[in-house]
């Protein structure tokens, strides 16, 4: 009985660590580098000073009727782009005690006071065809080889206001400080308060 019980524990760690080795495990995940640009739709000039989010998740797993899963936000990078609109966010481990867990897709965020968000309502109004329009794992293939995105500048107050990213639940301005500033400076200048 003994020695079946070390074979157990064994074999169980060994599970743990090549699971961890490879990045999609539980406990230690590891996400590639992301690289891209950010542009003006309509000048193709580029964008200073906008905010691009990488928020990590991992797909957590349970029983219920069947198992069940669900993916969580657990981590999350920012970058602002430079003066030639450009961004890179490096590679990134993060952990997760979640005990049945794997690593799961990366969402973005980028966001710049003024100009459509991506994603959202008005980035896929002025970009119908947007290659970015996919599900969240081409996304990430796309962001990983090095993506331009475009953004338009918006003119009304409505337009703004409705473009404003919310962030993914269970995170906040101490995960994520570039984006709430940039989102409380633009709720400042239309008399709205702080969020957090």
């Amino acid at each position: 009985m003994k020695n079946i019980l070390i074979f157990v524990l064994f074999v169980s760690l060994i599970i743990v660590i090549l699971s961890n080795l490879a990045g999609k495990g539980w406990l230690i995940y590891h996400e590639g580098s992301f690289k891209g640009r950010v542009i003006d739709g309509d000048s193709k000039g580029p964008i200073e000073g906008a905010v691009v989010v990488a928020v990590y998740h991992v797909r957590k797993y349970g029983l219920g009727a069947g198992i069940m899963s669900d993916s969580s936000a657990v981590d999350a990078k920012e970058v602002l782009t430079n003066k030639k609109g450009e961004f890179s966010i490096s590679t990134h481990v993060f952990f997760s005690f979640w005990p049945f867990a794997s690593g799961d897709t990366t969402e973005f965020i980028i966001y710049k006071p003024g100009y459509t968000a991506f994603p959202s309502f008005e980035y896929a109004r002025y970009f119908p065809e947007s290659p970015l329009d996919l599900n969240l794992q081409a996304q990430a293939d796309l962001f990983k080889k090095g993506v331009t995105v475009e953004l338009m500048q918006l003119k009304t107050k409505k337009e703004r206001l409705n473009n404003i990213p919310s962030s993914p639940t269970d995170m906040g301005a101490r995960e994520m400080p570039l984006l709430y500033k940039a989102i409380n400076e633009e709720n400042k200048r239309f008399g709205l308060g702080e969020v957090r």
